[in-house]
């Protein structure tokens, strides 16, 4: 438990890092007219990679590895349906716009991104945690 309890910051600040990318790339790729999928398609292919990178070297601590990766993407490729549905509900149905639409849709997937990346990330071999003096 205290290991999840230390992780926390961490995934915190890189959630809200990759959050503010995804939110910039649905708003300004909705801006040039595209569809939602393809502003979500386009979201994946920049974070997927990013996010594994940053999870995998500041929040988990593990080492990185192709595996590693496929495991990852195959993970938080599980948000995707998540992510339509939030951003069909607030765009579509309730007539708002991206830029209210994109971070409910992070909002959404805070938890099930930790609990997807930990489940992906947990099964690689770890890095010591810095000691705390």
């Amino acid at each position: 438990m205290m290991v999840h309890l230390r992780r926390i910051p961490r995934y915190t600040l890189v959630a809200i890092f990759c959050a503010l990318i995804h939110n910039m790339i649905l708003i300004g790729m909705d801006a040039l007219g595209a569809t939602v999928l393809l502003c979500q398609v386009a979201s994946a292919a920049v974070l997927l990679p990013l996010g594994f990178w940053l999870q995998s070297y500041v929040t988990f601590r593990c080492e990185r590895s192709w595996s590693g990766f496929l495991r990852y993407s195959a993970a938080l490729i599980t948000n995707f349906p998540i992510a339509l549905v939030v951003l069909w509900l607030v765009r579509d149905e309730l007539a708002l716009p991206m830029w209210a639409a994109a971070p409910a849709s992070s909002a959404a997937l805070f938890c099930w991104n930790y609990l997807t990346s930990n489940w992906a990330l947990s099964k690689l071999h770890s890095r010591p945690e810095p000691a705390h003096g």
